[in-house]
């Protein structure tokens, strides 16, 4: 299941419902290069700016980007 509300979020995981968020969702194109960099930002800032997002779950997706992103450079 798709969620990104973190109350929600949480409440299906202690369910025992296997969730994922657009974050992990938005890195994972990324990672496969379906989508830019800077498409990948914009989509983070847009959802940063929404709130409904946790912060912590923001800063996760940002390092996993740029971890890909160091990766893809070597």
């Amino acid at each position: 299941m798709l969620i990104d509300d973190w109350r929600p979020y949480e409440a299906a995981q202690a369910a025992g419902v296997e969730v994922v968020n657009s974050l992990a969702y938005l890195v994972g194109l990324y990672e496969q290069k379906r989508i830019t960099l800077e498409r990948a930002l914009q989509a983070l800032a847009r959802m940063t700016r929404r709130g409904t997002v946790r912060a912590e779950w923001i800063h996760s997706a940002l390092r996993v980007v740029a971890e890909i992103r160091r990766k893809g450079e070597n």
